[in-house]
Parts: C-alpha cells; structure tokens; sequence
C-alpha cells in the first residue's frame, strides 16, 4: 500500500516548479545527497498543500535526470588508492647522510641544569582581583606625578583617554 502513495503522486506544474526552486538550493547528488533530499523533501513539503515523499522525490528526479551519473560526477576524486610515499632516485645520496645536529658540548650540560633549576622551582599564580585593580588605580590618581594624567582602570572603562 506505500507503493501505491509514491506511484500515485501527481506531479503539477506548480509542484515541479517548487521541485526546480528546491533544487537550486539542494542538489542531491554526491556524497551527502541523502542529506540534501531530506532538506529538498522538507522545503517542497513545507511550500505545497499536499506531502510528498522522498522516494516520489527520488522517482520524479530519475525520469528527469540520470541521477545515477550525476553521483558519479560529483564523487571526490582524491578517494583513489593510498599509495605509499617513496623518494624518487635522485635524492639516493641524501637520504644516507645524517641531518646536522647541535653540538653536544657544554651548551647541552648548561641547557639541562637551568630547565632542572626551572623545573624545581614551584609555581606559582598571583591572582589578579577586580579589588587590587580598584585599589591600583585609585593610587595612581591620588599621585602628584600623574595629575595631569588620571586613568581608570577600573571594570568597563576604555583604554582611550579624554583630551579637555
């Protein structure tokens, strides 16, 4: 009895034009076509008075269009074969030559005890409180030094400062 509902959908002029509206916006082939029908089936069904289904969809788009070459055309073409990766046979003299390293010298011995002497040391966090912001910036006003200049630094003010 489904059969018979997708077969018996009658195809208006009205319909298709919304199918065509529908597939400038969903084209419904490659990779993510089945996707692309679920939104094409939403928009038609949300633009006319009776519902369609997306096999009548898919049953109308085949007698319109070879749907089966359009997929083929849109599949991604970098899903070829993996191959492996190999230097072509000029660069055979450089692949046994070593890549140049840092001399192990004393820099190596210098470099290893200051990241130990950092590495020891705990860390710590000041916290920065909108208070001691406050606190901050209200010292910086009540200097003679910066009379002329007053900044608020304070919670929401602008880094701009006014010219009178």
């Amino acid at each position: 009895m489904a059969a018979d509902k997708t077969d018996s959908y009658e195809w208006t002029w009205e319909s298709e034009i919304q199918l065509f509206r529908g597939l400038m916006k969903h084209k419904p082939v490659g990779v993510f076509r089945h996707f692309h029908m679920i939104c094409l089936w939403n928009y038609v069904n949300s633009v006319l008075r009776t519902p369609v289904t997306p096999d009548a969809i898919w049953k109308k788009l085949d007698t319109l269009y070879n749907m089966e070459g359009l997929h083929a055309s849109e599949v991604d073409s970098f899903q070829g074969e993996m191959q492996e990766f190999s230097l072509p046979e000029e660069f055979d003299s450089l692949k046994g030559l070593k890549f140049p390293r840092v001399n192990h010298g004393s820099d190596t011995a210098t470099l290893k005890s200051s990241v130990q002497d950092t590495s020891n040391q705990k860390r710590t966090r000041k916290s920065v409180r909108w208070a001691d912001i406050l606190v901050t910036s209200y010292d910086l006003v009540q200097t003679p030094t910066t009379s002329a200049v007053t900044t608020d630094a304070g919670v929401g003010s602008s880094s701009r400062k006014r010219r009178r």
